[in-house]
């Protein structure tokens, strides 16, 4: 460029600047941000637009044809907007990307690391985010826990799949993050008793809790003061959950406690469901492949009013009469899994559809009903005129394949928190 191209550009002012340089490739945008003080500033307006929230995945195909001191660039450009930031992609060099973020990034408030070979000294890094509030590492074998209780401003842990994590480090986040809201300790392989009585004495502010289940017990749980939504998962074959748990959330939690899910497989007994049916606050209930969950069972559940989501799949001893009499007495359920629960026919949907035309306005529409794998026959559904006229009306959508966001999260929901929600089912 001559010196004369360059007095014409910088005769422009930096509306037409913006506009010129939305038309340049990312990496090109990066490399006009660091020629000159006025680009830089230019760059800044257009970053601050684009990458309030960042996705590195996004960017990755761009980012590792980028030299050290490129990246570095585009940290310091579009670091300060950044509030959200997360990636997927593992980080070769883990010290020199952190390296890159934590100084530039001030002030980001969620950092999603999953899966990224991050380490202990990886943590040590974030700690100059001072308004980091959500954080996400799991997936990450090598983190035992140390120096996250450091970062004092964060209301949110996910630590899924950490397997390296220690009690003793979870006890010192427990003591200097007073206001957590949410912890993720599934898959934290080292829990030790005195971890569940520590959270009771210090995470007074607690709503939402994930875990896996030990041996030993887990009631003191349950006296949690905030607790809203408890996430139970064990991956043994032929696990027991503790019914002391459950008769201390029956009593402590009958009306605070919304979401309760439950991924073990025949762990519960008719026991557990009768304690479940007292959690009358119940809006979200997920139990997964327990032969306890049966038509007995699902009379119980009749007692849970405010239910929205129910997940029985895999609880194959449901039969359509016990199912049409919960969602008679359920008048605000919207969303329900019965995926291969083969007690379940065609002539289900038909009787369902009739209870919903009687009803009056109460339940949100439509009934998201997922069936894959039961014996309702989806040919002979789609030449009834009654189900034709219901699925115009909007009275019901019947999921007929696996939604894909089941596919890719193992044997765990998560309708609230990064997954898809009830009623974002594509067609068949």
């Amino acid at each position: 460029m001559s010196l004369n191209d360059a007095a014409k550009i910088l005769s422009l002012d930096n509306d037409c600047l913006e506009k010129l340089c939305s038309f340049l490739p990312f990496i090109d945008q990066v490399r006009f941000g660091h020629v000159c003080q006025r680009f830089r500033y230019v760059i800044e307006g257009i970053f601050q637009r684009r990458f309030k929230e960042c996705v590195l995945d996004d960017l990755i195909d761009i980012m590792i044809q980028m030299k050290l001191k490129e990246l570095r660039n585009f940290f310091r450009l579009a670091g300060p907007q950044l509030e959200s930031l997360s990636s997927r992609t593992p980080f070769i060099d883990r010290s020199r990307s952190l390296e890159l973020i934590a100084p530039f990034c001030t002030q980001l408030k969620a950092l999603n690391l999953s899966g990224c070979f991050l380490n202990d000294d990886s943590i040590r890094f974030l700690q100059s985010l001072k308004k980091l509030e959500v954080l996400t590492i799991s997936a990450n074998r090598e983190i035992t826990g140390a120096y996250i209780n450091n970062l004092l401003t964060l209301t949110e842990l996910d630590l899924y799949g950490c397997i390296k994590v220690e009690t003793p480090h979870l006890i010192a986040v427990f003591k200097a993050l007073p206001n957590l809201r949410l912890l993720d300790i599934r898959d934290c392989m080292r829990m030790l008793p005195e971890l569940f009585s520590e959270m009771a004495k210090h995470c007074q502010s607690l709503e939402v809790l994930k875990m896996s289940c030990p041996k030993f017990s887990y009631a003191a749980v349950a006296s949690l003061p905030k607790l809203k939504e408890l996430v139970l998962l064990d991956r043994h074959r032929w696990a027991t959950t503790r019914a002391c748990l459950f008769e201390e959330l029956s009593v402590r939690k009958t009306k605070q406690l919304e979401s309760l899910e439950i991924h073990t497989r025949n762990s519960l007994s008719g026991e557990h469901t009768s304690l479940i049916a007292y959690l009358k606050g119940l809006k979200t209930l997920v139990i997964e492949q327990n032969t306890a969950v049966n038509d007995h069972a699902l009379s119980k559940f009749c007692e849970l009013k405010k239910l929205e989501i129910l997940v029985v799949k895999k609880c194959a001893d449901i039969t359509n009469k016990a199912v049409l009499n919960l969602l008679r007495n359920c008048p605000v359920l919207r969303h329900l899994n019965i995926q291969l629960c083969y007690g379940i026919t065609t002539p289900f949907v038909i009787e369902l559809i009739s209870i919903l035309k009687a009803e009056e306005g109460v339940r949100k529409k439509p009934l998201v009903v997922l069936v894959f794998g039961t014996k309702i026959d989806k040919e002979k559904l789609l030449q009834n005129a009654t189900y034709i006229e219901a699925v115009e009306q909007l009275l019901i959508k019947v999921v007929f394949g696996i939604p894909h966001f089941e596919l890719d999260d193992g044997n765990c929901y998560n309708y609230r928190r990064g997954k898809a929600r009830p009623d974002e089912y594509e067609d068949d």
